[in-house]
């Protein structure tokens, strides 16, 4: 039977996916994970040619497909937080708690279990537009 992946290892995966070179992805990560200062340190050393923070904000943020994939962690990030917070107010909700029990009441008729993938394409189209205009403007 095959082993079965971990949602953090199938980001990755996407993540990789989506860049033009694999060893980004840690510096997406980095970036969405909070942005430690000290632990940059190590993926320069590791994945990045001891490429200085400052050199890599500059460079690293101006690229299309680092942005791209930073949004669709910030999503992935997004909704995992959402479901964590459905699960706590659902386990409340159960043990009797009536505004947990509303606020699952609205959440399940929220968008949230809508498809999103459009409304992310539309964001992705928006920025790459605003990044198009602001192009233009040099």
């Amino acid at each position: 039977m095959a082993k079965e992946r971990s949602p953090q290892s199938d980001l990755n995966k996407q993540i990789e996916d989506m860049l033009s070179n694999k060893k980004l992805r840690a510096f997406v990560r980095w970036f969405c994970d909070g942005q430690d200062k000290d632990k940059f340190e190590s993926i320069s050393k590791n994945y990045l040619n001891n490429i200085t923070l400052e050199k890599a904000m500059e460079l690293y943020l101006e690229k299309r497909d680092v942005q791209e994939a930073i949004l669709y962690v910030t999503k992935f990030q997004k909704d995992l937080n959402l479901v964590k917070i459905y699960n706590a107010m659902m386990k409340k909700a159960l043990e009797g708690d009536t505004n947990s029990a509303n606020w699952i009441t609205k959440f399940s008729e929220s968008s949230f279990f809508e498809n999103n993938e459009d409304k992310f394409k539309t964001l992705q189209k928006k920025l790459k537009l605003n990044w198009e205009d602001s192009d233009n403007d040099r």
